[in-house]
């Protein structure tokens, strides 16, 4: 979760995720910040239904995928199935991760 105030952003992680876990919500919520400082998820949910919601994190997705796979020494069996699990993330977001 991502809360900002005039001059500054706090991200919030829970306790009870694995550490890969709160690296891909760290650097996800990183991706908001740096991507859509301007824009508020938590608004647009409650008071526009018709803005592209799936749109916004889908970029906070890639973001964080970009961010997380620049520090890694890629081998050629490493596959993105392997990144999305390797972070305890569904295997649904793989469609994200460019390898």
């Amino acid at each position: 979760m991502k809360v900002t105030s005039d001059e500054e952003t706090t991200i919030g992680i829970l306790d009870n995720l694995s550490e890969h876990t709160r690296k891909f919500v760290l650097a996800h919520e990183l991706g908001h910040v740096v991507e859509h400082a301007n824009n508020s998820t938590t608004f647009y949910r409650a008071f526009m239904s018709g803005y592209d919601i799936p749109k916004i994190e889908a970029e906070a997705n890639r973001f964080a995928f970009y961010l997380l796979l620049s520090g890694l020494e890629l081998n050629e069996s490493f596959n993105k199935y392997d990144f999305v699990r390797s972070y305890g993330l569904p295997e649904e977001l793989a469609r994200f991760v460019n390898i």
